[in-house]
């Protein structure tokens, strides 16, 4: 690898990049609310082209170092998008917190962007090579030799040992990813040996969305539980932005038959459409309301039965 000096500043004009949280806004498309960046980059600590001289690895000065950090914490296992002109974007999956300010974009998976930054921070091989000091030097030499042991910065730095810390973000751009990292989010991890969302799918202007209940101590508080959930789900997909029509929501259950056998099948299906949805006042909402409120719902007999108000007792969010 090659690198410039440090704290490399971009060419002048509009920052290097800004980050902000994205939103669903077709089938196939993104967007992100352009006067709210989440962050804004204006230098790197140290830029570098990899091995193939197309690639690119910057690595933030220590404020931003620390406001990415900050940043991936709260977006941990969700989605976050880089701009880097009003045609050059990345969405970055966060799969892990970015310590150590870290960002690498890989050519061809980031040809565009790893691109615009070999133009804005004037990266090429020879120019890298020529302006590269003997301490940055040993510098890159160490940082190969710990990438070949599957050890970064950030790992060093926390005494992580071989445990590899998360210093680069995987570029999803399908909404159906976005909303479906959004909805895992906020039911949190499945107590049950079964995926927690299992399949998330957007025809046109309609939104499937299938889930798993999760157990609990009584039948009661399994059926709050779903509620709760079916709750959260249909506010997830109203607050993505997505111009939808309709949400269709399947949740599954570990169901016994009368021969005593148990397999996951649904236990409720509930349709709402946008304009439903959008006469909820989220704050005074009941969740014992969600099914009563459907345009369309089928319940498993086992998920019938009233649940008095008095064990309905499930967190609101």
């Amino acid at each position: 690898m090659c690198c410039l000096p440090p704290t490399s500043r971009a060419k002048a004009g509009s920052p290097l990049f800004e980050i902000y949280e994205p939103r669903i806004t077709g089938p196939s498309s993104l967007s992100y609310d352009g006067g709210h960046p989440l962050m804004i980059i204006r230098e790197v600590q140290t830029s570098k082209l990899a091995a193939d001289g197309k690639g690119v690895s910057i690595s933030l000065t220590p404020k931003d170092r620390k406001k990415l950090a900050a940043l991936t914490t709260s977006y941990l296992g969700r989605y976050l998008a880089l701009r880097a002109t009003d045609k050059i974007a990345e969405i970055m999956h966060i799969t892990g917190v970015i310590r150590d300010g870290r960002l690498e974009f890989k050519y061809p998976e980031e040809e565009n962007i790893a691109a615009y930054l070999r133009d804005r921070l004037n990266l090429s091989a020879t120019t890298s090579l020529q302006q590269t000091p003997a301490g940055n030097l040993a510098e890159s030499a160490a940082d190969a030799a710990n990438a070949a042991a599957g050890i970064t910065k950030g790992a060093q730095a926390e005494g992580k040992g071989k445990e590899k810390m998360s210093s680069s973000a995987t570029a999803h751009s399908e909404p159906e990813s976005v909303l479906k990292s959004q909805l895992e989010a906020i039911l949190g991890k499945s107590n049950r040996n079964v995926p927690r969302v299992s399949d998330v799918r957007i025809t046109g202007t309609n939104i499937a969305v299938r889930f798993s209940v999760d157990d609990n101590l009584t039948e009661n508080l399994i059926r709050g539980s779903a509620m709760s959930d079916l709750r959260n789900i249909i506010k997830t997909v109203h607050d993505s932005a997505y111009p939808y029509s309709e949400v269709a929501v399947a949740g599954t259950f570990s169901l016994r038959d009368k021969f005593g056998n148990s397999q996951e099948e649904d236990a409720l299906r509930a349709t709402y459409k946008r304009s439903t949805v959008g006469r909820i006042n989220w704050t005074g909402f009941a969740t014992d309301n969600i099914y009563a409120i459907a345009d369309d719902v089928w319940l498993h007999p086992s998920f019938e039965k009233k649940i008095p108000l008095k064990d309905l007792q499930v967190p609101m969010p």
